[in-house]
């Protein structure tokens, strides 16, 4: 049974850049890699196992062929959700993002 406070997304996956597996996420219609948050969303069908990922044009497809209803919130600020509830600070968010463009600068 689906425990109700709780759904998985699928969409969330690895890349290989320079030999670095990196986490990325790719659209569930189309399945290119989402490069901006601001141009996708999470969404969730009524009755679904999981919700998708998808950039925000291909949403438009996908609720074309789907009955139901459809909750979705913007990818951007689910991952500022994501970083919150993980007890990132400021500082540590600074030194990923650092971390990560300097490893995948090699």
């Amino acid at each position: 049974m689906k425990d109700k406070n709780f759904s998985e997304i699928r969409g969330l996956t690895y890349r290989y850049i320079k030999d670095r597996a990196c986490l990325c996420f790719r659209c569930e219609q189309c399945k290119d890699v989402i490069s901006k948050a601001s141009e996708a969303l999470i969404i969730e069908y009524e009755g679904d196992s999981a919700a998708s990922v998808v950039h925000k044009v291909c949403n438009q497809v996908l609720q074309a062929n789907r009955v139901g209803s459809q909750l979705s919130e913007e990818l951007d600020t689910a991952l500022a959700y994501l970083l919150e509830n993980s007890g990132v600070d400021n500082m540590e968010l600074k030194n990923a993002r650092l971390r990560a463009r300097s490893l995948l600068e090699v």
